[in-house]
């Protein structure tokens, strides 16, 4: 999800062993048109006796086609500078 002054943008976001990254752009919306509401929240995963801890940004916005929810990575997180590369790697306009 790309937010500019002027739109909300979503894209495709791959991950995989072999390479991933950002792929076809699935959304569009003038900024004026949407309504956003966000706030950081903890996603806690358990498994064989681990536990992992990370800190999300949750989105929710109203669009003209609908409600959009949206999970992201906190920008302090692993893979969120790799997820910023692609972004800026590609035409956002």
């Amino acid at each position: 999800m790309a937010l500019t002054d002027r739109s909300l943008l979503v894209f495709e976001y791959r991950i995989g062993r072999g390479g991933g990254g950002l792929g076809p752009r699935l959304g569009r919306w003038a900024r004026d048109a949407i309504s956003l509401e966000a706030w950081r929240t903890e996603l806690v995963q358990s498994s064989n006796g681990q536990t992992n801890r990370m800190d999300l940004l949750q989105l929710n916005a109203t669009t003209p086609d609908g409600p959009l929810a949206l999970d992201l990575p906190a920008a302090d997180q692993p893979g969120i500078k790799e997820f910023e590369e692609a972004l800026d790697s590609n035409d956002l306009a």
